[in-house]
């Protein structure tokens, strides 16, 4: 119909629609977001790592997924993976923007559970790659971080430097790499973490 002035009255209501979907586990509010996961390549380190970790659950979770949708969440995985990876930089480190970019430990740790779990969900990933990423990880419980961007204010902090130690521990442990002696070292530091830490 028509208002008063000639107007399409509804136009709206004839162009959207509403999907609804049921269920009684936390899976279906999961795959009924997935649509919002897409990677975007312009977007930082951590929000593709923070994109693509939701899509791993996903896969790894029988049933969650149709096979068309696990298919579209691999490619995405994929598309995901190969973003990071392009970020490498020369140290092994992930950069923040680019290869050419500077990162910490905890952001490259955290970029490369990622990727490892890509991995052992059958994502391709060059070991070679991997290894550079192992390599600098390693380095992060006994170095300084020597590049640290905008966030040198930031490595001021105790709990801060720790941080980036257990995500560099975290990431060892499930590379198959675990530095029993760093993990020990955290330990007598725990009063001095973050809570998440």
């Amino acid at each position: 119909g028509h208002d008063r002035r000639g107007h399409a009255r509804d136009a709206r209501a004839q162009r959207s629609g509403v999907i609804i979907t049921l269920g009684n586990t936390p899976m279906t509010l999961v795959r009924g977001i997935r649509t919002s996961l897409r990677v975007y390549e312009y977007e930082c380190t951590e929000q593709i790592s923070s994109r693509v970790t939701p899509l791993l659950a996903l896969l790894q979770a029988r049933g969650a997924l149709t096979p068309a949708e696990a298919a579209i969440a691999r490619r995405e995985v994929a598309r995901g993976i190969g973003v990071l990876l392009g970020r490498q930089r020369a140290d092994g480190g992930i950069g923040y923007w680019s290869a050419g970019d500077w990162t910490t430990p905890w952001l490259t740790a955290y970029a490369a559970n990622v990727i490892i779990e890509a991995k052992e969900l059958g994502v391709p990933v060059d070991s070679a790659a991997l290894a550079r990423l192992s390599e600098y990880v390693r380095g992060a419980p006994r170095e300084e971080p020597k590049d640290r961007g905008p966030l040198q204010w930031w490595y001021g902090r105790r709990s801060t430097r720790l941080a980036d130690q257990v995500a560099a521990v975290d990431f060892l442990s499930r590379a198959g790499q675990a530095d029993r002696p760093a993990e020990n070292e955290l330990l007598r530091n725990a009063p001095f973490m973050l809570r998440e830490d």
